[in-house]
């Protein structure tokens, strides 16, 4: 277990506290805290980590699906919309805006170390199964190349998590997508059509249509009671 300093443990109930309210606007959702540590290339300083917020399904359990949403921390109100649309889904929505860690000595990590960071503490740490990423604004290119399985053996080893997807919104053009590491047994087929169909409902720049597409995805499948579940 990880030991955290009395004034962090202090701050954590301000923290939560504040999180109740809009926790309660989520169905059936509560929240937790996750430790994320940016990922290294081997011999790179061990970067700071960092406490995050997780939004959480009251029925979530170990190998349900994950999003991690990294954006500015001027975007938090396109985050929480994010979190509003996923939630119902049955999916555990990770909250990563972009922000120095205090007192850190450690020079900061680039950004595709610290979505492969979140990455290994969701999948590691939580227990999440399939992970997807959104990045808005200028994370966008950050959570593509995360997806690349060049770059996510450099930072995570030939055997670590990986990316299923990535999603950039925001940025000068329509949204983008990447596909990352999509093992059969996860059932992207059913997922995918209802993460498109839940973004699209939360932001007018994800089509249902290109968004399938860009996903891999043929053609749109029948919605399932199973929602984002396993």
């Amino acid at each position: 277990m990880r030991c955290i300093p009395r004034p962090v443990a202090a701050g954590l109930a301000i923290i939560l506290a504040a999180l109740a309210p809009a926790a309660a606007d989520e169905p059936f959702a509560s929240v937790d805290l996750v430790w994320a540590r940016p990922a290294t290339e081997d011999g790179a300083p061990r970067p700071c980590a960092r406490l995050l917020v997780l939004n959480l399904p009251r029925d979530w359990m170990v190998g349900d699906a994950a999003v991690a949403v990294f954006a500015a921390a001027d975007a938090e109100a396109a985050i929480r919309t994010i979190v509003r649309a996923l939630v119902p889904e049955l999916a555990a929505v990770l909250e990563v805006p972009s922000r120095v860690v205090d007192e850190c000595r450690t020079p900061p990590a680039g950004p595709v170390a610290e979505v492969l960071g979140v990455v290994r503490a969701l999948q590691v740490d939580a227990g999440a199964g399939l992970i997807v990423a959104i990045g808005i604004g200028a994370a966008g290119p950050a959570v593509l190349a995360a997806t690349r399985e060049e770059v996510a053996r450099r930072y995570l080893g030939p055997d670590g998590p990986r990316l299923a997807a990535a999603i950039a919104l925001g940025g000068d053009g329509p949204a983008a997508y990447a596909i990352g590491a999509l093992p059969g047994a996860l059932g992207w087929e059913m997922r995918a059509p209802l993460l498109c169909a839940a973004l699209a409902s939360a932001t007018s720049e994800v089509r249902p249509g290109a968004c399938l597409t860009g996903l891999g995805i043929d053609q749109p499948m029948a919605r399932s009671d199973q929602r984002m579940r396993r």
